[in-house]
């Protein structure tokens, strides 16, 4: 049995966009997907300059349940035969994502939750910095994270990004499912110098290029269908370390980029 794939909306462009390669990977994977839209407004006071009138929470909630069927449209207009749900749920955009992969996770049969969502938009808080939500899905997430941004497209390698740690594992297998899926090819890339020698880097074309991580990988990227990356690992995420590979690829890759949560070591605290 497949878990669905989650993707979150929020009324924008992306988001619309973010739902149809949402729709593909489940029809790909044979699976559900799940469209989730958070209502923030239920729990958070909303404010405004005085005198001037301000939309009630059933308002705003009539909205959103709106755009969540212009985002089930979109969905089976992609895949007219995609079992679709969708759900409207109380809290912040990153909470609600967070939750529904979660709460995927928990049948021990369905372990491969995805998350999809938009790099831009889901910022329904006034003053929510551009892009915020997306990484911290990305740092927090459990399961793998898609982000669409740049060009999707249907040709060109799934290319996977491996720095020859143990990492780098989980990052090659969910890029050569990914491959297998969409029947296309597998680049693993390890930027730096030397050859690399990683029992980890797994099925299909090996390459060794000259050069930071992010530009190899950002070049890579104009090309390709996807990019993989791991959030941990030499160049990956610590915490939530500004000018990492994974969140550079995040922010300016020229495709959809998938980014896999790896286990923390015990003895990173």
């Amino acid at each position: 049995m497949t878990s669905p794939v989650i993707v979150g909306i929020d009324g924008s462009p992306r988001s619309l966009d973010a739902v149809v390669v949402a729709a593909g990977e489940a029809a790909r994977r044979g699976g559900p997907l799940r469209i989730v839209r958070a209502d923030v407004w239920s729990t958070v006071q909303i404010g405004g300059p005085g005198g001037v009138a301000r939309p009630s929470t059933s308002v705003l909630a009539e909205q959103a349940e709106e755009e969540l069927v212009l985002a089930e449209r979109a969905a089976r207009a992609a895949v007219p035969a995609l079992r679709v749900t969708t759900e409207l749920v109380a809290g912040s955009p990153a909470q609600v994502l967070l939750a529904a992969a979660r709460d995927a996770a928990r049948d021990p049969v369905r372990d491969d939750a995805l998350i999809v969502l938009g790099d831009r938009g889901m910022g329904a808080i006034a003053g929510l910095l551009a892009g915020s939500v997306v990484i911290q899905v990305v740092t927090d997430a459990t399961c793998p994270v898609l982000v669409v941004r740049g060009e999707t497209r249907d040709t060109g390698p799934v290319v996977a990004g491996v720095d020859g740690s143990p990492h780098s594992a989980a990052t090659v297998a969910f890029a050569a499912e990914q491959a297998r899926l969409r029947g296309a090819e597998l680049v693993t890339v390890h930027a730096g110098s030397g050859a690399l020698d990683d029992p980890t880097a797994g099925p299909g074309r090996h390459e060794t290029v000259p050069g930071p991580a992010r530009r190899v990988l950002t070049e890579r990227s104009r090309e390709a269908q996807l990019i993989v990356v791991g959030s941990r690992g030499r160049g990956g995420f610590a915490g939530l370390m500004l000018g990492s590979v994974s969140q550079h690829l995040v922010h300016h890759a020229a495709c959809p980029v998938a980014v896999v949560r790896t286990p923390r070591d015990p003895d990173e605290g």
